[in-house]
């Protein structure tokens, strides 16, 4: 009713403390399916200039802690190798798929994360050292 429900969403998302692996994904996208489209990217940053896009993301742990198929991608592999190794889970690696801009729900560049929230279908894992891209960005920030 006060048409905010959207910017809050995008808030939730991007700006919690730690992350959202509490919260399960049929959840997450449901928050998403009620959004309206239009208002959910206008609460996020303009995309940047591109038809398509090359992203990443870091994931670690085993089974529903690995969340390969959420939403918060990177255009910067070395913030997602960062992310794969923060936690100290087992096995983190890193996923690329590449997304129309239409598949993009929302984007943010809040701490130059440059993340994009999408659902990206068949991602592929990336062979690659995280520990030095996940020093690089580590470095940067």
């Amino acid at each position: 009713r006060r048409g905010i429900y959207e910017e809050v969403l995008v808030g939730a998302l991007t700006g919690p403390r730690v992350n959202n692996s509490g919260t399960p994904l049929k959840v997450i996208r449901s928050l998403l399916a009620q959004a309206d489209l239009g208002r959910l990217r206008a609460a996020g940053d303009p995309l940047p200039p591109s038809e398509s896009f090359t992203l990443f993301r870091g994931v670690s742990g085993a089974s529903d802690a690995r969340r390969v198929s959420g939403p918060s991608w990177t255009a910067s592999i070395a913030c997602a190798a960062w992310f794969a190794m923060r936690a100290g889970l087992k096995d983190p690696a890193i996923y690329r798929a590449r997304l129309r801009r239409e598949e993009v729900l929302f984007y943010t560049n809040e701490r130059d994360e440059q993340e994009f929230c999408a659902f990206a279908r068949n991602p592929r894992r990336v062979a690659a050292d995280l520990s030095v891209l996940a020093s690089s960005w580590e470095a940067k920030c």
